[in-house]
């Protein structure tokens, strides 16, 4: 089995991305699959750009993806990838994207194909915070999840793809719900390994 795994680049001001961390640390990992990691930009033009490159090289089975959601305390597994784009932060390369859909006479919203039910067991079982989440954003990682999606409808039959968001890392941010690395790294190859279960 092929699964392509992604992060993020850092955003917002700050050095470090979770997602990216936590995804790296899987090089070498032992999962009984080819993983091929990749970390995309935070840019609207070049973040799906990226994330169609890696897929016709790959041609992974399943694309598993993470981000950052600063704020949240929990691993949050998302279950739809919307059609739809809005947000007054610019992305790294200070481009704000309008309000609009993503494609048009596309679907409103696609469900993720992932087990993840599985992951969401494999995670609580290890006594990780873990929770569903039905809203994915309007920023890029929305826009990588539905792109994944869409891809997989119309280009990569039998392809599964989904999304998870992390949480901060410990003294990213004062004050805000944080996970540590090693722990967000563990839910990162649990959920990698939930998935080649599944098959």
């Amino acid at each position: 089995m092929k699964i392509l795994v992604t992060g993020f680049q850092p955003f917002g001001g700050q050095s470090i991305n979770p997602s990216w961390e936590a995804v790296r640390a899987l090089e070498g990992a032992d999962t009984g699959a080819e993983m091929r990691l990749a970390c995309l930009p935070v840019e609207w033009h070049a973040a799906p750009d990226t994330l169609k490159r890696e897929m016709a090289l790959f041609h992974p089975d399943c694309v598993l993806m993470f981000g950052q959601a600063g704020g949240r305390a929990t691993v949050s597994i998302e279950r739809l990838g919307c059609n739809a784009r809005s947000t007054k932060a610019p992305d790294n390369a200070g481009v704000c994207a309008p309000d609009d859909t993503i494609e048009h006479g596309a679907p409103d919203a696609l469900a993720v194909t992932i087990p993840y039910e599985r992951i969401y067991s494999a995670l609580k079982e290890e006594g990780l915070p873990v929770s569903y989440s039905f809203d994915a954003g309007r920023y890029i990682c929305n826009l990588v999840l539905w792109t994944a999606l869409e891809e997989a409808r119309t280009k990569y039959p039998g392809m599964c793809a989904g999304f998870i968001h992390l949480p901060f890392l410990p003294g990213q941010k004062d004050g805000a719900p944080c996970l540590s690395l090693e722990e967000q790294h563990k839910a990162v190859l649990l959920a990698v390994k939930a998935i080649i279960t599944e098959q």
